[in-house]
């Protein structure tokens, strides 16, 4: 029970669910050269929303990780969003405008490599700095998908393939928990206390509600069994 009413997250994103379908039909409607006109405005505001992220007053750390921009502290406890989640839009708008503009420079080093992928890394960097590692790998493979499709020299693309390598041995040394996180999944049951505890709970679920659940309201495992 949640703020004095046992439905009140299931309202709450009820009503998020409804905005979004709005918005994603607003969006489909809307002619592409729209977005092409305001590609540069919804890449800077997104970054600043990023940036802000690291801004004590209005950041919003969760179990470590800065991903939140909240006016919480202003009494506006509405106002949460996660800028990481309209930049992955703001860098695809970007970049394909960007291919577009310059698409006889495509096969140069600076026009079709150098400025297009500093953008994605900019990007790319503040949601990795933010701990959020799934939307910073996300954003860093749409942008070498677009790179590729544009037309971008492989002589460019490849040495791109090798930092991802190291970024990676890089996360696994500074960051061993990502490693448990594939060990556990390997062996669940040997971790279902730490690692793997969502996933083993998954597992009872599914084996206590089968293909079609519980029916709404009589899931178990919100008593008691699950941390958050």
């Amino acid at each position: 029970e949640l703020a004095g009413s046992s439905y009140s997250t299931l309202k709450q994103q009820g009503f998020w669910l409804v905005v979004s379908l709005l918005l994603c039909f607003f969006m489909a409607k809307t002619d592409y050269n729209v977005w092409y006109r305001f590609r540069w405005w919804m890449y800077g505001l997104t970054t600043l929303g990023l940036v802000l992220c690291f801004v004590p007053f209005l950041s919003e750390s969760v179990n470590g990780a800065s991903r939140w921009v909240s006016l919480k502290k202003m009494g506006m406890g509405w106002a949460h969003i996660q800028p990481s989640e309209f930049a992955k839009i703001a860098a695809a708008v970007l970049l394909a405008g960007w291919y577009a503009r310059f698409e006889p420079q495509t096969g140069e080093f600076k026009a079709g490599f150098l400025i297009p992928g500093l953008l994605s890394v900019v990007v790319i960097g503040l949601i990795g700095a933010e701990v959020d590692l799934g939307n910073s790998a996300l954003i860093a493979a749409m942008s070498f998908s677009v790179m590729f499709v544009a037309g971008v020299r492989l002589k460019f693309l490849l040495p791109l393939v090798a930092g991802a390598i190291g970024s990676l041995i890089l996360v696994v040394k500074m960051m061993p928990n990502r490693v448990l996180r594939i060990m556990a999944f390997l062996d669940l049951e040997k971790h279902k206390e730490d690692f793997g505890l969502q996933q083993w709970r998954a597992l009872f679920s599914f084996g206590s509600g089968g293909w079609f659940g519980m029916g709404l309201g009589y899931g178990r495992q919100k008593y008691g069994y699950l941390p958050e």
